[in-house]
């Protein structure tokens, strides 16, 4: 039986509070649309660092040392 609309919304729910840690006080009230934002957020500014980490390190490879006086 395919699940309900509501059923995958509390399972996606679920994962992403699993996934992305609680730091605030009481109860964990964040919505769906919270945690959507909060793993985009997550996931895309730890590929920009990776992205910009590449490229310094890629930069810093074509430098020829014997060139820098």
């Amino acid at each position: 039986m395919p699940l309900s609309d509501s059923e995958k919304v509390t399972i996606v729910t679920n994962a992403l509070k699993d996934h992305i840690p609680y730091t605030g006080g009481g109860s964990d009230t964040r919505s769906l649309a919270d945690l959507k934002t909060a793993f985009l957020k997550i996931h895309l500014d730890s590929m920009v660092k990776t992205y910009q980490k590449s490229q310094a390190n890629a930069a810093l490879e074509t430098i020829a040392t014997e060139t820098v006086t």
